[in-house]
C-alpha cells in the first residue's frame, strides 16, 4: 500500500509514541506512558478517521465499549449526586472507552503500515529480551552470593513497583511465543539455537525470579495452548495418523509435565509460592467452621486475602440484589469498591455477623467482580463476552498471529481473574498495544496486502 506524505508523519509519530510508552514501562515511567497513549489517542480522534463503525469488524472491542458506557453512565451519576467532577477516574486509562479508543487507533494506523507494525512487533521483543537477560544477570550474581533475586527488586521504593510482577506475567510467555514462532520460520540452524536459548532464558526468569501466582498460571497455560496448536498444524500438514497423533499428544503432555515438576523442585521462589497457597487455601476453608477465627486474621496472607475478597464480595452481592443489577453507583453514590462495600456490609448486621467478611470494605482483586461492583452484572458480562470474542474472532487473521492472540487473551484472562489487570496502566497498556498491533492484520488482508510480521 503506497504511503501518502500525511500518513508517513502518522506513521512516524505512532512509532515514536507507542516506542517511548513502552520502553517507560519498564523504566516504570509512568508519564512516558500517559504521554504515548494521550499521543496516539489524539492523532486518531485528530485525523477525521475516527469512527465507531470500526467496532462491526472487531466485535469483541464492541462489548468492551459497551462495558464502558454502563460504567461511565454510574461514574456521571455520582459525580452529579456528589456534585464533585473525578477527572481520574473519568480520563484514566482505566476507563474502558479509552481504551477501546486506543486499540482503535493503533488498529487504524498499523493497518496502513506494515513497516510500523513489524517495528513495534520486534521493538516489544527486544525490550523484553534485554529485560530478561539483565534480570538472569541480576539473579546469577545474587545467587553466587548466596541470596535471592526477584524482578520486584528492581522496583523497590518506587511507589507501585509491585505491579511489574504483573507486567512480567503477562509480557514474558506472549514473547517466548512469538520467538518460538521466529524459530519455525528460520534457516540458519544458529540462529534457531540462540533464539531457543533466549526462549529457554525467558522461562527461567519468569518461572525462578518472579512471585506472581497468577504469572505462573499463565505460563504454562500459555505453552499448554501453544503445544497444542503446534500438534494441531503439524498433524493436519501431515496428515498424521491417529497413533503418530497420540504419540505426539503424549510427548508434550511429558514435556510439560517435566517443565512443572522441575521448577516446583529446583525454583526456591515458585516451590514457596504454591506451598503457600496450598497451606493458606487449607487454613482459609477450615476458618469457616470456626468462629473464633475472623477475617482480619485470615487476611494476613495473600492467598487467603484474595479467597477473602472473593467470599465477601459474593457474600455482598446476595445480600443486595440491587448493586448486583446496576452497580454500586446507584446503591451507595459511591465509585470506589471499596468505600461502597464497606458501607454496604456496615448497613447489615448478617454480613458484620460472618466471621469470613471483611469488614473494612473489599478490594475484589478479580476485574470480573469489579466490573460487577462498578456497573452492575450486565458490566461484568461484557467484559466476560469481551475475552470469548476475542478467542473467537482470532479465527480470521493468520495461524501464527491467531495463535498469539489466543494466547495473549488467555493470559490477560487469567490475570483478570486473579488480580487487577484491566484496571492497572501499565498491564492494559501491553495488553492494548499488542492487541491492537494483532488485530491490524484483518485489514490487511482486507487491502490485499501480504502480513508475515510473526515470522519476520
Amino acid at each position: 500500500m503506497e504511503l501518502t506524505s500525511i500518513n508517513r508523519v502518522y506513521s512516524i509519530l505512532i512509532a515514536t509514541a507507542v516506542t517511548i510508552a513502552v520502553l517507560s514501562v519498564f523504566l516504570f515511567a509512568r508519564a512516558g506512558v500517559s504521554i504515548g497513549v494521550i499521543v496516539v489517542m489524539a492523532l486518531y480522534l485528530f485525523s477525521g478517521k475516527f469512527s465507531f463503525k470500526d467496532l462491526r469488524q472487531n466485535r469483541s472491542l464492541f462489548y468492551l465499549f459497551l462495558a464502558g458506557i454502563i460504567i461511565n453512565i454510574q461514574m456521571i451519576y455520582v459525580m452529579v449526586i456528589n456534585q464533585e467532577f473525578m477527572a481520574k477516574s473519568l480520563f484514566g486509562f482505566s476507563n474502558p472507552i479509552l481504551v477501546v479508543i486506543y486499540i482503535l487507533a493503533l488498529i487504524h494506523f498499523l493497518s496502513r503500515n506494515i513497516k510500523v507494525r513489524n517495528w513495534l512487533i520486534n521493538f516489544f521483543i527486544i525490550v523484553v529480551s534485554v529485560f530478561v537477560i539483565v534480570s538472569l544477570i541480576a539473579y546469577v550474581y545474587r545467587y553466587m552470593h548466596d541470596a535471592g533475586f526477584i524482578i520486584s527488586d528492581f522496583y523497590k521504593g518506587v511507589r507501585g513497583g509491585s505491579v511489574m510482577q504483573s507486567v512480567v506475567a503477562i509480557s514474558l510467555p506472549i514473547v517466548s511465543i512469538m520467538l518460538l514462532i521466529k524459530v519455525g520460520c528460520l534457516k540458519n540452524i544458529i540462529s534457531k539455537i540462540l533464539l531457543v536459548s533466549l526462549v529457554i532464558t525467558i522461562v527461567f526468569v519468569d518461572l525462578f525470579a518472579n512471585r506472581s501466582k497468577a504469572g505462573y498460571l499463565i505460563e504454562f497455560a500459555a505453552f499448554i495452548y501453544f503445544a497444542l496448536f503446534l500438534v494441531r498444524r503439524y498433524a493436519h500438514q501431515n496428515n498424521y495418523s491417529f497413533r503418530r497423533l497420540l504419540y505426539m499428544i503424549m510427548v508434550t503432555v511429558l514435556v510439560i509435565l517435566t517443565l512443572l515438576v522441575g521448577t516446583y523442585r529446583y525454583s526456591s521462589v515458585f516451590n514457596d509460592r504454591t506451598t503457600e497457597t496450598y497451606k493458606e487455601m487449607t487454613v482459609f476453608f477450615d476458618s469457616h467452621n470456626n468462629k473464633q477465627v475472623v477475617a482480619e486474621d485470615l487476611g494476613l496472607a495473600s492467598t487467603q486475602l484474595r479467597l477473602l475478597y472473593y467470599y465477601s464480595s459474593i457474600k455482598v452481592l446476595q445480600k443486595y440484589p440491587t448493586v448486583f443489577v446496576f452497580g454500586c453507583g446507584y446503591g451507595t453514590n459511591k465509585l470506589d469498591v471499596k468505600e461502597c462495600t464497606s458501607q454496604l456490609i456496615e448497613r447489615s448486621d448478617e454480613l458484620r455477623a460472618n466471621n469470613s467478611v471483611l469488614n473494612g470494605g473489599i478490594m475484589p482483586h478479580d476485574e470480573f467482580l469489579s466490573y460487577v461492583f462498578r456497573g452492575g452484572i450486565i458490566a461484568g458480562a461484557m467484559l466476560l463476552m469481551f475475552f470469548v470474542m476475542l478467542f473467537y474472532e482470532a479465527k480470521y487473521l493468520s495461524q501464527d498471529t491467531r495463535a498469539c492472540l489466543r494466547i495473549l487473551a488467555i493470559s490477560f484472562f487469567i490475570g483478570c481473574a486473579f488480580d487487577y489487570f484491566i484496571t492497572v496502566q501499565m498491564t492494559v497498556f501491553i495488553f492494548a498495544t499488542l492487541l491492537g498491533i494483532f488485530l491490524s492484520e484483518r485489514k490487511f488482508e482486507g487491502c490485499g496486502a501480504s502480513n508475515k510480521a510473526m515470522s519476520k
